[in-house]
């Protein structure tokens, strides 16, 4: 029976008669040290203020800057339970960005918590506030 062996990305596979088996898989050989989101805190004057841009920083455990990792969102409001989405927020990434997002006031005035999740990492839990009216 003949093998060949072929590597991708970090995972080394042999290639058998009629299958494909992965030896020694690393899901991830350099990890996710970090995610950090900036600013920590975004606060709309009205539900109809304009967008604004956050930027995501995943670091790598190599200390480089990872733009291939994808990030999630979890957000909660004041109960302390997570919730499908934002009821006062959208997060969007932005186009043609790998590390920005964009974030609009949605729905009704009020609170929102959330975190940028990736490579099994998150960030410190981040706030949004969206006032009824001029502050």
């Amino acid at each position: 029976m003949s093998v060949t062996w072929v590597r991708l990305r970090a995972r080394q596979w042999a290639l058998l008669p009629g299958a494909l088996v992965a030896l020694g898989c690393a899901t991830d050989p350099d990890g996710v040290a970090s995610v950090a989101v900036t600013p920590s805190t975004l606060s709309f004057a009205t539900i109809h203020a304009p967008a604004e841009t956050i930027t995501v920083t995943v670091t790598g455990t190599n200390g480089r800057i990872r733009t291939d990792i994808p990030v999630t969102w979890t957000f909660w409001e004041s109960s302390g339970d997570p919730i499908a989405t934002s009821r006062v927020i959208v997060i969007q990434r932005a186009a043609n960005s790998a590390n920005r997002w964009t974030v609009r006031p949605f729905g009704e005035p009020g609170v929102s918590f959330y975190y940028a999740n990736a490579g099994g990492q998150r960030t410190p839990p981040l706030s949004a506030a969206v006032w009824a009216g001029p502050r």
